[in-house]
C-alpha cells in the first residue's frame, strides 16, 4: 500500500507518511496510550504541522478508535471500583500507566480516520482453541508493569468471573466479552472527524450479523468491523490483509484524494 501511494504524484506531493510501531502482544489500550504520548512529542516538535489522516489496520484500527473517543471515567470504572487517586497501586508508575490507558480524550489533530479490517467489537476466534492457545503462548507482557501486580489484584474480575492472573495481551483484547472492548464500543465517537471502513469478506459474502454463515475476512467478522456513521464503507473480496488488496489500496487512495478536496 505505501509504495503504491507514494507512486501517486498527488499523494506524494500532499502527504508525508509516518508509522507508529508497537508490540503486537501488548494490550492495545497501553499501545494507544503510548501513541498519544508520541503525538504530544510531535506537536511539541512541529507545532505547525498539518492535521493527520490516520490509517489503522486490524488492531491499529482499534487503537485509532481511541483517538476519536472521549472516554470520561467509563473505562476506568469498568476496571476499578475507586478513582485513580484512591486506588492503592503499589507503584505510582502503575497508577499513571493505567490512568493514561483508561482515561483519555479524542485528539484534535486527527482530521480523518480510515479503518481497514478493524476489530472494534472483538472476534470469536479469540475464545476458541487456537485463540486460547495463542494467548497462552504470548503470555502476559510482564515488563509493562515492571513486576507490579497490584493493577491486576485491584481490578474487577474478568469476563469469566475470576480475578485476572496476568496482564491481558493482544489476543485477550479480541475477546468480545472483554470489558474494555465492550465498553469502548458503547462510547460515542467525537463529532467532526469523518471516518471510513474497508472490510474483507474473502469473496464469500455472508450475513452481517452473527447469524451463520457470518461475513468475515477469516479473522474478524463484519459485525465487529462495521461502525455506524462511516462516510463510506467498502466490502472487498479480501482476507484480513485488506490493506494489501488492490481494491483496498485504491480505496485508501480515493479517500486521501477526497480529503484534499474537503480539507
Amino acid at each position: 500500500m505505501i509504495e503504491s501511494l507514494r507512486a501517486d504524484p498527488v499523494i506524494r506531493q500532499n502527504y508525508q507518511i509516518w508509522f507508529f510501531s508497537y508490540a503486537s502482544g501488548y494490550p492495545y489500550p497501553a499501545s494507544a496510550a503510548f501513541l498519544r504520548t508520541q503525538l504530544d512529542l510531535i506537536n511539541a516538535r512541529y507545532p505547525d504541522h498539518k492535521r493527520i489522516v490516520v490509517i489503522g489496520h486490524s488492531m491499529g484500527g482499534m487503537i485509532s478508535r481511541t483517538l476519536m473517543t472521549d472516554s470520561g471515567m467509563k473505562l476506568w470504572y469498568a476496571t476499578y471500583e475507586k478513582p485513580p487517586a484512591e486506588t492503592p497501586f503499589a507503584e505510582e508508575s502503575t497508577r499513571q500507566l493505567m490512568a493514561k490507558a483508561l482515561i483519555f480524550e479524542h485528539r484534535p489533530e486527527i482530521s480523518r480516520v480510515i479503518f481497514a479490517s478493524p476489530s472494534h467489537r472483538g472476534a470469536d476466534m479469540a475464545t476458541n482453541f487456537f485463540g486460547r492457545l495463542g494467548s497462552k503462548i504470548i503470555g502476559g507482557p510482564r515488563n509493562l508493569l515492571m513486576g507490579d501486580t497490584s493493577a491486576l489484584d485491584l481490578a474487577r474480575p474478568g469476563s469469566s468471573g475470576s480475578q485476572l492472573k496476568k496482564m491481558p495481551n493482544s489476543i485477550d483484547f479480541l475477546d468480545p466479552d472483554n470489558r474494555f472492548v465492550r465498553n469502548l464500543a458503547e462510547l460515542p465517537l467525537a463529532p467532526g472527524i469523518p471516518y471510513h471502513t474497508i472490510i474483507g469478506d474473502r469473496g464469500k459474502g455472508g450475513n452481517k450479523d452473527r447469524t451463520p454463515p457470518v461475513s468475515s475476512d477469516g479473522i474478524v467478522p463484519y459485525w465487529s468491523s462495521h461502525l455506524d456513521g462511516a462516510q463510506s464503507e467498502l466490502i472487498i473480496p479480501s482476507g484480513h490483509w485488506s490493506n494489501q488488496h488492490p481494491r483496498g489500496i485504491a480505496e485508501v487512495n480515493r479517500i486521501l484524494r477526497l480529503h484534499l478536496e474537503e480539507d
